[in-house]
């Protein structure tokens, strides 16, 4: 069971990678189920500075995106590509 300090910890740092992209226009509250997962995976392998959980988990998140978004353009090239 976690102590009222790291849910702290956990709390901050999932409201700072959450704030990053709801900044960018992303709902809130996939933001923050986003963020919770990877802030919680990083928390449990034992990082406990806030700042550091929620650069991380931001990258994370960025880098699933642009994974996305590169499957959905390789998919989209697939079914629009015309014979030459």
């Amino acid at each position: 069971m976690l102590d009222i300090e790291e849910r702290m910890i956990l709390h901050k740092a999932i409201d700072i990678a959450a704030g990053y992209f709801v900044g960018l226009g992303h709902d809130e509250a996939d933001a923050r189920a986003r963020a919770s997962g990877y802030v919680g995976r990083l928390f449990g392998r034992g990082e406990r500075r806030p700042l550091m959980l929620a650069n991380r988990a931001i990258e994370q998140m960025e880098t699933q995106a642009m994974m996305a978004d590169e499957i959905s353009t390789i998919d989209l090239t697939e079914i629009f590509s015309w014979p030459a």
